[in-house]
């Protein structure tokens, strides 16, 4: 189990350090690891509000901008995939949705 947490945590990682090299190369293993370390997850640092995250990132205003765009993408992916359908299929995917748009929202 705790091999298990370590690996998706280093995904995440990896994955923010990835997205975060789109716009800043240099800090992309800083902030990508601070960023985790923070939330916990990829999922959760891109759910964070934006305020929370610019305290972390401080200084590099591109980023945020980064992480704002790529959650617009997914939101209307997820949303694409609700309206494509009468109910939701699962609740899985409700939840999905919801903490895209919803979490750590006050």
């Amino acid at each position: 189990m705790a091999a298990r947490k370590t690996r998706e945590t280093a995904g995440c990682r990896r994955a923010l350090e990835e997205l975060i090299s789109l716009t800043c190369p240099s800090q992309a293993n800083e902030l990508s690891n601070r960023l985790v370390d923070r939330f916990g997850s990829l999922g959760d640092a891109m759910a964070a509000r934006a305020a929370d995250r610019t305290g972390i990132l401080g200084d590099v205003p591109e980023v945020e901008r980064t992480i704002q765009c790529l959650r617009r993408t997914m939101n209307h992916i997820l949303r694409g995939r609700i309206e494509q359908r009468r109910v939701v299929s699962n609740e899985r995917a409700l939840l999905d949705y919801l903490r895209m748009a919803m979490a750590f929202e006050p």
